[in-house]
């Protein structure tokens, strides 16, 4: 099973970027940052794991319980 939410990339690194959920999402109940390994586009091209943007997270619905909470994100995206 699949879950998403949307939140806004407060810290961006080479190979994480944490994010700050929406409010009123069950990820936001769980913690207010949640830690992410990315894998950066090699050719510079549509890399958008910048602080301050939007993204649509997708991940198994697992959320482990550290501060940052993290995830294993399957898919992250520009949120439109």
């Amino acid at each position: 099973e699949q879950y998403q939410f949307i939140g806004t990339i407060i810290e961006a690194h080479d190979n994480y970027i944490i994010v700050k959920p929406d409010d009123g999402t069950k990820e936001r109940q769980s913690s207010d940052k949640i830690r992410m390994s990315i894998t950066r586009p090699t050719s510079g091209v549509n890399d958008f794991y910048v602080k301050g943007n939007k993204v649509k997270i997708t991940y198994n619905g697992n959320i482990n319980e550290s501060y940052p909470a993290q995830i294993k994100a399957t898919k992250i995206e520009l949120a439109s």
